[in-house]
């Protein structure tokens, strides 16, 4: 059964605290209480083999083509995506603020990715994912 961290039990104020933030510290503070994964569940040498067995691709949705892609940690879906929503969306504008305004661009290593879904496509356009409807994240792993 997937982990359920305390930030998804305490969601509320999680959230909270996620949009007060403004500085690195702050994000900083924010990551060390809600995002400490050093005990969290990571997945099974038999979960990634599943992983990659229901995981086939790519895949057209949307009329894009999609990857799939399986996070380490072993994470109920909701929980993964409300991690990679405050990565992304808070955490990494103030980490690497160099990378705003930034056009994305699948040619400079851009793709949007689903956490929810577990899916990334470097078509990139629409910013919902057309599997569950949540909003993508932008992700480049080149810099």
């Amino acid at each position: 059964m997937p982990f359920r961290p305390a930030f998804m039990r305490e969601f509320d104020a999680f959230a909270r605290e996620r949009e007060a933030i403004r500085t690195v510290e702050d994000w900083t503070a924010f990551s060390r209480k809600w995002l400490d994964s050093s005990t969290w569940p990571t997945k099974t040498p038999e979960q990634y083999a599943l992983d990659q067995a229901r995981k086939s691709g790519p895949v057209r949705l949307g009329g894009r083509s999609w990857s799939f892609f399986s996070d380490g940690m072993d994470l109920d879906p909701a929980a993964r995506y409300e991690l990679h929503d405050a990565v992304h969306r808070v955490g990494s504008p103030l980490v690497f603020p160099h990378m705003e305004g930034v056009p994305k661009e699948a040619s400079a290593g851009w793709e949007q990715r689903c956490g929810y879904c577990e899916i990334a496509t470097h078509e990139l356009g629409d910013e919902t994912c057309p599997r569950c409807g949540r909003r993508l994240h932008y992700a480049n792993f080149t810099e």
